[in-house]
């Protein structure tokens, strides 16, 4: 959440010439719901995660493509393990003084950080996530601690895209 997945999806789509897709904007479409919408519903986040399991596991994604998914997407039903075995998964490991102050910015969009009332609040919210989190995006193929600039980024993946992950 915040680390900037969007961003540099769409820039890897159009360095490599492949389709993106975004899990959060598709199951917004396809439940005709904001994300906000859809957790502040019947059995909420419960149903979200639910909604992302079924999207990312029983889509047939094209063979070259890049998936942004939710932060919380690869803690959840297994997701994970099958994101390591279809596909290279990076990691956007985003310092917390930066996701803090683009989380800030945006929190009224962001369901799980809406009711921060302060900085520190939603600091300390992140780094329960974090925390949680940690374990499973540690098992990526390839973690990036601060992004560098873009065309250090692109190259750094082109040179990788062209060893299939370690096992």
């Amino acid at each position: 959440m915040g680390c900037g997945k969007s961003y540099w999806a769409k820039r890897l789509g159009e360095h490599f010439g492949v389709p993106v897709f975004d899990t959060d904007f598709m199951i917004e479409e396809a439940a005709g719901q904001t994300i906000s919408e859809i957790f502040a519903g019947p059995k909420g986040q419960e149903r979200f995660r639910e909604m992302e399991r079924k999207l990312l596991q029983d889509t047939t994604w094209p063979l070259s493509s890049i998936i942004s998914c939710g932060g919380g997407l690869p803690c959840y039903h297994h997701n994970m393990d099958f994101m390591l075995q279809n596909g290279f998964v990076i990691w956007l490991n985003t310092p917390l003084t930066v996701l803090t102050r683009r989380l800030w910015k945006e929190r009224d969009h962001r369901p799980l950080v809406a009711k921060a009332q302060t900085i520190t609040e939603l600091e300390n919210m992140i780094l329960g996530f974090l925390q949680e989190r940690r374990p499973f995006y540690e098992r990526a193929h390839l973690s990036f601690e601060e992004v560098p600039d873009e065309s250090i980024f692109l190259r750094n993946i082109e040179a990788l895209s062209a060893y299939p992950p370690a096992p």
